[in-house]
């Protein structure tokens, strides 16, 4: 498969403009390496990385916090099947970096993702010598991509996802696109929809293995920053990752259920910590005692970090998942099923609509319209103890049901690997209750 993505005017324009913010960073370099500053985050974007040690090394690739999740389970799934193997996990945002700093331990190690230009990425090829790369779910920049291919290094996407929106964004950018999403060796797609997505934008290798988001999260010896998040013996409201204009809503909505339920707390977890104070700002506003930390608070707490969900999920009564009332695309609310607290979510859940469809065909999480019917099934679930356990039942079954994409993804990668090595990997797979996909 050609290399070749920069002869296309698309191409040009694209290598012309991280060409442009390479440039422009080359004096913050030089002023790096005269305070032998490597490791900052200037360096690390513009490719200068510590030489990789000794052995085998995958690098693996994870926008933000729900793809480095993804990427914890490949790691501990591929370290069980190659136990020398070592792992570059890249991030580009800061509340990723903090989830993956918390999780990977030497000889493992965490690096932001360099910026797409040809110079950055060949100096992070250099340092990294990834014997291969892995990919989750849509993260395809054409440089990267073109580098591994010159160098025969196999890429593999996981978890590949992409919506409808996507693809037709992706298609205006014709032939050039499609020569970028014809490079990676193998695509392990969450569903069919997603597979056939990938497919008509050019993708060559596609099988469906799952969502790997369904399957448990790997143990790690980190504590969580949850443990110091006391909240009362009360009933909990949990708004979890919310989006702008989801709090002022889910304010209203504790306003409305205290009068039913008046020792109700609201707990509001926004998916970008940074917004906290302005959030904390409209709860004071709204008449409430607002508490964040390991303060007392009667009303609503605020919290402003990243690692509470788990926790949290296993203490509220409720939990509404944002992204998908006044935002769109949804966030994964599996966490919150492994914990066993009933689920409300909005009616934009488009970035993970078949694990939508799949809970909501056995009646397993509530979906709401509008800021009227989240009060009213909200309500409904704090006063009513049965069809909170019966949400949770059927949520936990379907989730049971749908286990296994993580070790057949990295089955099919092993597969692969194996064959281009003509050597048996030595790892089985067991596919639990029959089920082929997840989806």
């Amino acid at each position: 498969m050609s290399a070749s993505t920069g002869s296309s005017p698309a191409g040009i324009i694209y290598d012309a403009a991280w060409g442009a913010v390479a440039a422009v960073c080359r004096p913050a370099l030089g002023f790096a390496r005269l305070r032998e500053a490597r490791g900052s985050w200037i360096a690390a974007k513009l490719g200068i990385h510590a030489p990789a040690g000794d052995g085998p090394c995958c690098w693996i690739h994870a926008c933000s916090v729900g793809e480095v999740a993804v990427a914890l389970r490949c790691i501990a799934a591929l370290r069980a099947a190659r136990p020398g193997l070592r792992f570059v996990l890249t991030t580009v945002t800061p509340e990723g970096r903090i989830l993956a700093d918390r999780s990977v331990s030497p000889p493992d190690r965490v690096e932001w993702f360099p910026f797409d230009a040809r110079s950055a990425i060949r100096r992070a090829y250099d340092a990294f010598r990834p014997e291969f790369v892995v990919l989750v779910e849509v993260e395809l920049w054409p440089n990267h991509l073109r580098e591994a291919c010159e160098r025969d290094i196999p890429v593999f996407v996981v978890n590949a996802r992409l919506s409808g929106n996507d693809e037709r964004n992706y298609r205006r950018a014709g032939a050039f696109i499609r020569r970028i999403f014809a490079l990676p060796e193998l695509v392990c797609a969450r569903s069919m929809e997603d597979a056939s997505r990938f497919q008509r934008l050019g993708a060559r290798n596609v099988v469906v293995t799952g969502d790997m988001k369904l399957d448990p999260p790997p143990r790690t010896s980190s504590g969580s920053p949850a443990d110091s998040v006391i909240l009362p013996d009360a009933p909990v409201l949990l708004g979890a990752s919310t989006h702008p204009g989801e709090e002022d809503v889910l304010m209203d909505v504790f306003q409305s259920c205290r009068r039913a339920v008046p020792d109700l707390v609201l707990v509001l977890v926004p998916r970008h910590p940074a917004r906290a104070g302005t959030i904390r700002a409209a709860a004071s506003r709204h008449g409430f005692r607002v508490a964040s930390g390991s303060e007392t608070a009667p009303d609503c707490w605020v919290v402003d970090a990243i690692g509470h969900l788990p926790r949290l999920y296993s203490m509220a009564t409720v939990a509404f998942v944002g992204k998908s009332l006044t935002a769109r695309g949804g966030q994964n609310f599996v966490e919150a099923v492994e914990a066993g607290c009933p689920v409300v979510i909005g009616p934009h859940m488009d970035n993970f609509a078949g694990t939508t469809h799949a809970f909501l065909s056995a009646n397993a999480v509530l979906q709401v319209h509008d800021a009227e019917s989240l009060a009213l099934a909200a309500e409904t679930l704090l006063l009513d103890p049965g069809c909170r356990e019966l949400l949770i039942t059927r949520a936990t079954a379907v989730l049971r049901n749908a286990r296994g994409a993580t070790q057949r993804t990295v089955q099919r990668l092993l597969d692969q690997l194996g064959a281009r090595t003509d050597t048996s990997s030595g790892f089985t797979v067991q596919e639990p209750h029959g089920k082929e996909h997840a989806e």
